[in-house]
């Protein structure tokens, strides 16, 4: 009798610390899921980042090419330049040759985007 309470006594401790290993497995899991979601999500931020950056300067080129083609064959003066530059940035409501090529690509001006 005290034989087989011994080993009952001794499987439920044993069972005990198979349970404790599991659940500390479980924790260890859940925290490698976290982790490669953290980094899974770091890694399409980056992938879309450097798509949106490729865009924009291909955008942004493709703009100073048009720019630079127009002012050869018209042969307009810089100021005149800066004034045509200032009045897109007007009429798309930015402040810079980046932020123009990048609403001229959200707005479809750029051909081929």
């Amino acid at each position: 009798m005290i034989r087989i309470i011994s080993q009952r006594a001794y499987a439920y401790e044993h069972s005990q610390a198979l349970v404790n290993d599991l659940e500390s497995a479980r924790a260890q899991l859940a925290a490698s899921a976290a982790r490669i979601k953290d980094l899974t999500l770091q890694a399409e931020r980056q992938r879309i980042a450097r798509e949106l950056h490729d865009t924009v300067t291909q955008g942004l080129a493709g703009l100073i090419m048009q720019l630079e083609a127009t002012d050869a064959r018209l042969g307009l003066s810089e100021p005149t330049v800066k004034t045509h530059l200032a009045s897109i940035f007007g009429k798309l409501s930015v402040e810079s040759r980046a932020a123009a090529a990048v609403a001229a690509i959200e707005r479809g001006l750029v051909a081929g985007h």
